[in-house]
């Protein structure tokens, strides 16, 4: 007859290795798996991932790689090897990952970014805005991509002040001109417009009033032509008048000749060899009888 005692040896090996493999099964912490086993779906959903960056800000995107365990850098990604020192004032571009780290390429905000990673920034030009309105020119920039300068609006005349609502206002000069390169360095668009039914001047500078300029002078006053007194009527006189024939002279009437007397021949004279002197003659002479 057996001890009943005769199998105990064998429960107690039996239950110790049940406890053994008990103690492999149960997890260490109760939350984290023993060694070698598989996590759940619901560990691996709750694991944070980082999302696409790009045109996000800089400080914005480092932020986020951070919660997603992910050591963030960063770098110029124009060719002009810029230090991004203020992170919010700068704009991912690119960005580029590996298992633990991600490395943004930015440029500055309101830069436009590159074609690809460390080539040149392509600048926008400014287009023609001349004879637009300032609301049809400022819609033009920003379908042109040109949002990193300020648009000003002036008056191409010293003495016009423009309003604050100037929309319907025409665009008359612009500076910089049409065609300029619009690079960070540029900082305000100056739009010189005139309001509406006012001619744009040939220059800017002047004075849409003349008489508003300091240098302005008025010119004098023309002289009035004086009026010429008329002259009284003068008689009519010929310039050269023909000479007057000489006025003729009546004979006497003793020295009348009467071409019916006869006139005496001279004499000798008594005294000497000289004429001698006629008697006096009856009837009327042509000259006055001499004295004796």
């Amino acid at each position: 007859m057996k001890s009943r005692f005769a199998n105990i040896p064998i429960a107690v090996t039996v239950a110790a290795a049940v406890a053994v493999l008990g103690a492999c099964a149960a997890p260490v912490d109760g939350k984290n798996p023993a060694a070698g086993s598989t996590p759940s779906a619901a560990d691996s959903a709750t694991a944070p991932t980082l999302a696409e960056q790009t045109g996000e800000a800089l400080d914005d995107a480092v932020a986020a790689a951070r919660d997603a365990g992910l050591t963030a850098s960063s770098h110029d990604a124009s060719d002009l090897s810029r230090t991004p020192l203020r992170t919010s004032a700068w704009t991912v571009c690119f960005e580029e990952r590996t298992a633990k780290t991600v490395d943004f390429g930015v440029v500055r905000a309101k830069e436009p970014c590159p074609a690809k990673d460390k080539e040149p920034i392509p600048w926008p030009t400014l287009p023609d805005l001349v004879g637009l309105t300032t609301d049809k020119a400022a819609a033009k920039l920003r379908a042109e991509g040109i949002r990193s300068a300020k648009l000003r609006i002036v008056s191409p005349f010293k003495d016009v002040t423009v309003p604050a609502e100037a929309g319907d206002w025409t665009v008359c000069f612009t500076d910089p001109e049409a065609g300029a390169d619009i690079t960070s360095a540029v900082r305000v668009i100056e739009l010189e417009a005139v309001k509406p039914e006012t001619s744009c001047p040939k220059t800017s500078g002047g004075y849409l009033d003349r008489t508003n300029d300091p240098d302005y002078k008025p010119a004098p006053k023309p002289t009035p032509t004086p009026t010429p007194t008329p002259k009284p009527a003068r008689p009519h006189r010929r310039r050269n008048p023909p000479p007057h024939p000489p006025a003729r002279r009546r004979p006497h009437p003793l020295t009348r000749r009467n071409p019916a007397t006869p006139v005496a021949p001279p004499t000798a004279s008594r005294r000497g060899s000289g004429p001698v002197r006629s008697a006096p003659r009856t009837g009327p002479t042509d000259a006055p009888p001499r004295a004796p």
